[in-house]
């Protein structure tokens, strides 16, 4: 990195408040804030756009798999965690996840951009269209479904997230919130399933990038984890997650969605000026 450290930690310091905050509200696990975040400060430090968003993509894998232990543990203590359900899916998932770690070495960062714009775009579309998304409720409204919808959603779920470092979130809402799941469930749910997939996720990436040039990466980087931007989002992802917890106890099950909803848009057009640079 070019810059100078006064400006790169708090930049990923904030961008780790912001990670926090979210992943506490809306169980994002930070992918959406930290591969647009850390992949447009990259391509302006001069690293080409392949690179770019691949170390954001692992950065981002491994910073989950570390900040939503401790959101984790406040939802489980709150009781938001639906464990029945992550038990069923936990098995697809990681089956999912460990096939997308084994086909990201031959996905390009352009494809990788890609992927990330048409996945959010899709989401954004089925969450604003989709009258259950939108719509306030109770645990008791939950209608559990099929196994088959559960293992299909599950491995696309798993194997999309190691891609596109996002956790598992942007997917498993909207299709939680069909079946009539109240957010702060689904919010723990994500959470629940968030640190194994990026493990495997980010240990894929790791290999990967670990016989690259250091000269064309970042430094301070094993394979395409770069550790400043880990080590300083991670530690901002603490008080985000403070911040978060008080947030949470004043913010309705309609309300969370709403925003939950411009926020993907906010992240989506960040994206998507990364391509029209």
């Amino acid at each position: 990195m070019t810059h100078d450290l006064l400006f790169i930690l708090p930049y990923f310091f904030i961008v780790g408040i912001l990670v926090g905050l979210l992943s506490m509200l809306f169980g994002i696990g930070g992918g959406l804030v930290m591969v647009p975040a850390i992949s447009v400060f990259l391509q302006y430090s001069g690293f080409s756009h392949s690179i770019a968003m691949k170390t954001a993509v692992a950065t981002s894998l491994i910073t989950i798999m570390a900040s939503t232990l401790s959101v984790l543990h406040y939802q489980h203590r709150s009781g938001y965690v639906p464990w029945c359900l992550v038990r069923k899916f936990l098995p697809c998932v990681v089956a999912g996840s460990v096939i997308g770690s084994m086909i990201a070495s031959q996905v390009s960062g352009n494809l990788l951009t890609y992927l990330f714009i048409i996945f959010l775009f899709y989401v954004i579309v089925r969450c604003w269209f989709g009258k259950n998304f939108k719509t306030a409720y109770q645990i008791e409204d939950f209608i559990e479904p099929g196994l088959i919808s559960k293992n299909i959603v599950g491995f696309i779920v798993g194997v999309l997230s190691v891609l596109i470092g996002v956790g598992g979130n942007v997917l498993f809402m909207p299709y939680l919130r069909y079946y009539k799941f109240p957010m702060k469930n689904a919010t723990a749910f994500t959470v629940a399933l968030a640190p194994c997939l990026a493990l495997i996720g980010s240990v894929g990436y790791c290999i990967e990038g670990i016989n690259l040039s250091k000269k064309i990466m970042p430094a301070y980087s094993i394979g395409y984890i770069n550790l400043p931007a880990f080590v300083f989002i991670m530690l901002g992802s603490f008080l985000g997650a403070r911040i978060g917890r008080k947030l949470l106890k004043h913010i309705n099950d309609q309300l969370q969605a709403k925003i939950y909803l411009i926020f993907l848009m906010v992240v989506f057009f960040c994206m998507v000026s990364t391509l029209v640079r």
